[in-house]
């Protein structure tokens, strides 16, 4: 049975108690009668039929009462089979247990299974799965599980196996008791059970909580998405622990704002109880390095993970590439220090990796992206790596590009020639693949980078000293005359005169702190002291306030 809690950090939570809230599901479960029970004889050989005597009392098990179902199955070529079995119905969120007095008179090559799925279909045989004429096996009890057991008593003490059932949708299912024998050799084999008293009783549990994060690591502002996957609850209460208010949403998105460790809890509750879940130095929010002026990307020298979101885009999960980090045992033209190495096996599909972070731009400024990259591929051929400014990947399996702007471009189709690639973007790619960006809006775009292969033998590649630059902050001006603007300070404030079209402030740290359109007088708010960069009709100079 699928386990339903994993615990992946330090974790508390209520033990899980099990109250019965519902009588047997289970018609003429006292197998006196055949009743509602219906017959298949599924994939069993012809004149093989197993026979079924209802309401049996020559050999009953000790954990019966009355009669019992009596099956023998005789088989010389084949499988003598049959299932017994009735439509029942289930409630998402509740648990069903199985249980049944159980008696093994003879089992030659045979077994007796019990399944909680669709309907029998005649002719079949029936097994694990979702489609007619499977299942879910919850009880088995067969020549192989049980070799040198003679069982008189239940399943549950009995069988090899026998677990409950949590039915993901409410709806009508069917209960499958089947059993039978068979030979591959010729030799006669014979089944002889006796079943009595079934039962598949209804219960409900205290909740059992589980939850997961988009983004558990990286730096303020942090926006998360928290995923809820608890199971059997009616309301929820998430504790973010950075003293914000509490949430009731299923699953909530929750921005931290000052850097720190937090702690996450989840208590989720349903009629019979609570149950709470707290993920210990579950968040990590860093704080944010300086960086130059007009750089956008944290983290472009590949040495640190926190800084980057990562998917693997329409890739085979079994597939996926493995990304080392501040590796250091590859040495790069144009790096310094570790950097990214991304290595995938190959294969006849897609196999692609994707970081990417958020950035801030303005609208009309110009933006160009450069990085060190060296390929150490013994065979590579159907790859390729491009870098893009858009939206932020969907993160449900899609791939990524259409519709976004490629900014940069590496490919290589059929078999590789020439010789390894070790230089940067902006040298090594086709013109035409290079290109600046100018931000149509100012607002919140994505830097988003990928590789991948198709057909192909796999790809080792290194990627260093990855940068985007604002060209409209960092780019050097030689006719910005000051005084035609009048710009001056006082008393904390810049203050810049016969503005034709434009003007916008940043800190050092090239975070923008004001932009407009206007003519004429522009007044900044109380600034701290410092260097600022004001940019006024396209020209840029620095002013500093003390």
């Amino acid at each position: 049975m699928k386990k339903l809690i994993q615990i992946s950090s330090l974790i508390f939570f209520n033990f899980i108690t099990i109250h019965a809230i519902g009588v047997n599901k289970l018609a003429n479960a006292n197998m006196e009668t055949q009743g509602v029970w219906q017959i298949s004889y599924l994939n069993t050989q012809a004149a093989q039929n197993p026979i079924p005597t209802w309401g049996y009392t020559a050999n009953a098990p000790t954990s019966g009462t009355g009669g019992a179902l009596h099956v023998v199955g005789t088989t010389t070529a084949g499988n003598s089979q049959i299932c017994f079995y009735q439509q029942v119905t289930l409630t998402e969120g509740f648990v069903y247990d199985f249980n049944a007095a159980f008696k093994n008179i003879k089992l030659e090559r045979s077994w007796c299974e019990v399944f909680i799925g669709t309907i029998p279909v005649d002719g079949s045989d029936y097994s694990e799965g979702t489609a007619a004429g499977q299942g879910t096996k919850i009880a088995n009890y067969g020549t192989w599980d049980n070799p040198a057991a003679v069982a008189d008593g239940t399943f549950k003490l009995n069988a090899a196996a026998c677990k409950t059932f949590i039915p993901t949708t409410t709806g009508s299912y069917y209960f499958v008791i089947k059993m039978g024998a068979t030979t591959w050799d010729g030799t006669p084999q014979i089944c002889e059970i006796v079943v009595d008293e079934l039962t598949l009783n209804e219960t409900r549990t205290k909740p059992q909580v589980a939850f997961s994060a988009d983004n558990a690591t990286g730096f303020p502002v942090m926006t998360t998405i928290f995923t809820n996957t608890t199971f059997f609850a009616n309301s929820y209460e998430w504790n973010f622990g950075d003293g914000s208010a509490l949430s009731t949403e299923t699953n909530p998105i929750h921005a931290y704002n000052a850097p720190g460790t937090y702690s996450v809890s989840l208590k989720a509750t349903n009629e019979v109880g609570e149950t709470t879940l707290v993920k210990t130095n579950f968040i990590v929010v860093n704080e944010k390095p300086t960086l130059p002026v007009g750089e956008l990307l944290y983290g472009g020298n590949m040495e640190n993970a926190n800084f980057w979101l990562v998917d693997y885009l329409n890739t085979d999960p079994s597939k996926y590439p493995v990304a080392s980090w501040n590796n250091t045992s590859i040495n790069m033209a144009a790096g310094a220090g570790g950097n990214l190495f991304v290595t995938s096996a190959g294969g006849s599909a897609g196999i692609q990796y994707a970081f990417y972070q958020k950035v801030t731009l303005i609208q009309g400024h110009n933006y160009e992206f450069d990085g060190a990259f060296r390929d150490l591929t013994p065979d590579l051929h159907n790859f390729w790596t491009e870098v893009y400014i858009g939206a932020k990947p969907a993160g449900n399996g899609a791939d990524y590009g259409s519709g976004q702007a490629m900014i940069a471009k590496f490919d290589n189709w059929g078999s590789y020639t020439g010789s390894r690639l070790d230089g940067t973007f902006k040298v090594n790619s086709k013109l035409s693949d290079f290109k600046t960006f100018i931000a149509p809006t100012s607002g919140d775009y994505y830097f988003v980078a990928k590789m991948g292969t198709w057909d192909g033998a796999g790809y080792q590649i290194a990627l260093d000293q990855l940068t985007l630059k604002d060209l409209t902050l960092t780019t050097a001006t030689t006719n910005f005359e000051s005084n035609n603007y009048l710009i001056s300070t006082a008393e904390n404030r810049i203050v810049a005169n016969n503005i034709k079209n434009d003007i916008s402030l940043f800190d050092i740290a090239g975070r923008c702190i004001h932009s407009s359109k206007m003519t004429g007088t522009y007044s900044s708010g109380l600034l701290k002291s410092g260097f600022y960069i004001v940019n006024i009709d396209g020209f840029s100079t620095k002013v500093i306030v003390r």
